[in-house]
């Protein structure tokens, strides 16, 4: 489908957004998440099936993994948190049972923003 769409030079507008000056299409993710892509990517090439090798990187990104102190910015306001993980996806995305990640569109020029509050004394170490 995608080579026909291109063969029809069939085009459409998206927005693109922006994370520590660095442009993305589709999502950012910064702190956990990439890190455990990483280390399930890692685990697999070494032959682990993707369930195993997901579960054995999120429980070693969990266990290192310093938390971010983050400074952003929208609309004019600026706020900042302390999280484990930032996501930011172009435009809004849909959370519901089997349509996670789904999007309605890709231009309606907002941006979906995605974080783990932390609990006062967040030291969450020995949850593992």
């Amino acid at each position: 489908m995608a080579a026909q769409t291109i063969v029809e030079g069939y085009a459409i507008n998206v927005d693109v957004g922006e994370v520590n000056r660095r442009i993305f299409l589709n999502n950012s993710s910064l702190g956990l998440y990439p890190t455990i892509v990483r280390e399930r990517e890692k685990q697999q090439r070494l032959g682990a099936g993707k369930w195993p090798a997901f579960v054995w990187a999120a429980v070693a990104a969990l266990r290192r993994y310093p938390f971010l102190d983050v400074r952003l910015s929208a609309d004019g306001k600026e706020f900042s948190r302390r999280t484990p993980f930032v996501f930011v996806g172009n435009n809004e995305y849909l959370m519901e049972r089997l349509t996670i990640g789904m999007r309605e569109c890709l231009d309606k020029g907002q941006l979906s923003l995605y974080m783990a509050i932390v609990l006062p004394g967040g030291d969450y170490s020995d949850w593992l």
